[in-house]
């Protein structure tokens, strides 16, 4: 004969499974911002920490939305929350269409907006590169601020010799 206690555990539904994913939070050292791009390395970072939870098909993969699998959920939630906590603000305002978007299309919209307007681009970090003074800065600072500015060329495809 079953006490109330076990018929009560049998009537109950199973407790949920949390996955370590779920219990990391993500700020990222570097932040992409629309101003200084340091996207490539905020990207690799970011499915680096996908790729070590094996959640990267979320956003390299057009993974179709299954909002009965509590499990796909829970890390397409995961994956969102850390894109919210490592780009700024003015990234975000920009990328986010609805509080549903999947991951995947967070995604694909934060490197659409890194992608784009890219002679544009190429044009205004040209011209800031070969206007650059070193003024009263220190070689120590002057260096890595031009470095920082060929990186950005190069990430957009157009890498200044030496």
């Amino acid at each position: 004969m079953a006490s109330t206690g076990d018929s009560f555990i049998q009537g109950t539904a199973p407790l949920p499974v949390i996955h370590p994913y779920a219990t990391v939070s993500v700020k990222c050292a570097v932040t992409p911002k629309m101003k200084n791009s340091n996207y490539s390395k905020w990207a690799s970072y970011f499915k680096s920490m996908c790729g070590k939870f094996g959640l990267k098909p979320h956003i390299d993969v057009m993974l179709p939305p299954r909002p009965t699998d509590p499990y796909w959920d829970q890390a397409d939630c995961c994956i969102r929350s850390w894109i919210f906590g490592s780009v700024d603000d003015s990234i975000l305002d920009l990328a986010m269409e609805h509080d549903d978007q999947t991951a995947h299309n967070l995604w694909v919209a934060i490197e659409a907006l890194f992608r784009a307007n890219k002679e544009l681009r190429v044009i205004d970090l040209s011209n800031e590169f070969h206007s650059m003074m070193q003024d009263d800065l220190s070689i120590t600072e002057f260096c890595p601020r031009m470095k920082t500015v060929a990186d950005t060329l190069r990430e957009v495809g157009h890498g200044v010799r030496d």
